[in-house]
């Protein structure tokens, strides 16, 4: 297993890379702020991780997130 500490606004997460099946980054709104969502094994709606960066550490978690699933789609 590998996992990657994560903090946004709401919580701290350790998150199991190899449980991502699927992840969605993209620009929205008119201020095009990033979001970012993650879909684990499972397809219920707990299991997946939706991280707006709105706020510098919310964005901060979603470089790291995609930077690490870069690294590992390698």
């Amino acid at each position: 297993m590998r996992y990657i500490r994560i903090e946004t606004d709401e919580e701290t997460r350790w998150i199991n890379l190899e449980q991502v099946t699927r992840a969605t980054r993209s620009r929205h709104g008119s201020a095009g702020t990033e979001m970012l969502v993650l879909y684990f094994a499972s397809s219920m709606d707990e299991c997946t991780l939706k991280i707006d960066g709105t706020s510098k550490k919310n964005a901060a978690a979603i470089k790291v997130l995609a930077t690490a699933l870069d690294a590992a789609a390698r």
